[in-house]
């Protein structure tokens, strides 16, 4: 976060303007989708540089013909049911936004590894040790450590929070209405 992915976003965008155009007109303020795209692939996995991919949908296996059609896919995605529901697209801001997606249940995991370095939450863990080969939290008794719908929720919205700040920061843009006018001030 910062200046580094401030320059790898602006890179990104520079290089997908397609992707720009791909959001016009939808209500998804372009800061949260940038920032989600960026924290979940940071631009550059396998799955982003060969398929596409920058949302890990399908557990990466997804490809689609251009940045575009990736960020098109996922913008649909906020109209759907549960996040019509909560108003995600009627949300005032990107935070806004951002919190209503979380809170719909946008990433939600009881056994994330990292969600155990949370500084709120690692209290909770004790000596518990995370297991790889379990995908799971277990304390030295062997119960396993779980976390809640919200406590998930929280802690998405805590990790993308900064990198929304880091593209408000490089493109200083909300909702993208007109995709040239943007395209022209890169």
């Amino acid at each position: 976060m910062g200046a580094a992915s401030q320059r790898n976003m602006l890179r990104f965008v520079k290089a997908n303007p397609d992707m720009i155009k791909a959001l016009e007109g939808k209500d998804v303020f372009f800061p949260v989708i940038l920032a989600i795209g960026y924290a979940e692939s940071g631009f550059n996995s396998d799955a982003a540089k060969n398929r596409n991919n920058y949302f890990g949908i399908d557990n990466g296996r997804t490809k689609f013909s251009s940045a575009g059609s990736a960020f098109a896919y996922q913008a649909n995605l906020f109209y759907e049911k549960e996040y019509k529901k909560l108003g995600v697209t009627k949300a005032k801001d990107p935070y806004e936004q951002m919190k209503l997606i979380a809170d719909a249940g946008y990433y939600e995991m009881d056994n994330d590894g990292s969600l155990g370095e949370n500084p709120k939450i690692k209290p909770r863990l004790g000596n518990a040790k995370w297991n790889n080969k379990k995908q799971r939290w277990i304390r030295p008794d062997g119960s396993i450590v779980t976390f809640t719908k919200a406590e998930s929720h929280k802690y998405y919205y805590d990790t993308i929070k900064p990198f929304i700040n880091d593209a408000l920061t490089a493109i200083p843009i909300g909702k993208v209405i007109n995709s040239s006018q943007i395209i022209a001030s890169l």
